[in-house]
């Protein structure tokens, strides 16, 4: 039996999908129509969960302006919230710029967090493969802390990220050595010793 509500959006059983379905709907921005919009889950619960929280995200200025919240915009969010309350420093809010710089290029940037499943975040990391362990950390701990963020708002009920797996690089670690004290303390005798100008004429040698 439908269960449905004007203001709120439905949920109903579909007979013929076996699934509960979620109806809800939405203002084009470009156009300014109202489009339906429908999704489908195993059990009621989670359709109402899933409705609870559409409707809160209603409230928030991204998904007015964009229609519903894409993961990139919700990505700079979470960052700008970082940065304004001094959990992160200079050097890290631009690491974490360039990060989601180059999430952004990617068509999964622009998908709603609602819409985004494990599976495809999953894929996506793994396409990652050829970059270092340590990019593929940088990407899916941005991808983590962002749906953490997401829950802790109360856009979603679950993340995504719970299923997902990290994967390894095809790329080797390099193996960086520390230098001993002793060789830090020679390093740093050679450097005293030296004649800024021939070391200025050695540098910007043609």
């Amino acid at each position: 039996m439908a269960k449905k509500s004007k203001s709120e959006g439905s949920v109903f059983y579909n007979k013929s999908r076996k699934r509960w379905t979620v109806q809800y709907y939405n203002i084009d921005i470009n156009t300014g129509i109202k489009k339906r919009k429908t999704k489908d889950f195993k059990t009621e619960e989670e359709g109402k969960t899933y409705l609870r929280n559409i409707m809160y995200q209603k409230q928030n200025p991204l998904y007015i302006e964009h229609n519903g919240i894409p993961l990139v915009e919700l990505m700079k969010a979470n960052l700008k919230m970082k940065y304004d309350t001094n959990l992160i420093s200079d050097a890290q809010y631009v690491r974490t710029t360039e990060t989601i710089k180059s999430i952004e290029k990617s068509s999964i940037a622009q998908e709603k967090i609602d819409d985004l499943d494990s599976e495809e975040i999953q894929e996506f990391l793994n396409s990652k493969k050829y970059l270092s362990n340590s990019s593929i950390e940088k990407i899916f701990f941005e991808f983590r802390q962002t749906f953490n963020y997401a829950m802790n708002k109360g856009y979603i009920s679950k993340s995504p990220m719970l299923e997902v797996v990290k994967p390894k690089s095809m790329k080797r670690d390099k193996k960086v050595r520390a230098l001993t004290v002793k060789e830090q303390q020679e390093f740093t005798d050679w450097l005293i010793k030296q004649d800024i100008q021939e070391c200025n004429q050695l540098y910007f040698k043609d």
